[in-house]
């Protein structure tokens, strides 16, 4: 397998969508009812439970560990965590699980 398609294997264990079921501590964290999906090409599509536009960032899955970056009015953010099952669990606090 080369690196590629190895790079492709991890995203694609995360795609899909998740829901908040946990909110976070941090500012700014992921609320109870946001959903994101995770999309094998590295994309990852935020929905607040609030409505509203989508935001769209990208993500990056080095073993368990899933990194999730977006742009936001010129400001940039980055939201760590790790994977465990179906759960991804950030490191504020906040607990996403998938749909």
């Amino acid at each position: 397998m080369d690196l590629y398609c190895a790079f492709q294997a991890c995203l694609s264990s995360v795609s899909g969508t998740y829901e908040c079921i946990k909110s976070g501590s941090g500012f700014p964290t992921f609320n109870q009812g946001d959903t994101i999906e995770f999309k094998s090409n590295g994309e990852a599509i935020i929905r607040s439970h609030f409505g509203g536009p989508s935001i769209v960032g990208e993500y990056e899955v080095k073993g368990d560990k899933i990194s999730i970056k977006i742009s936001l009015l010129g400001t940039k953010m980055n939201f760590d965590g790790k994977i465990e099952g179906n759960l991804i669990k950030m490191d504020d606090g906040a607990i996403l699980e998938k749909k």
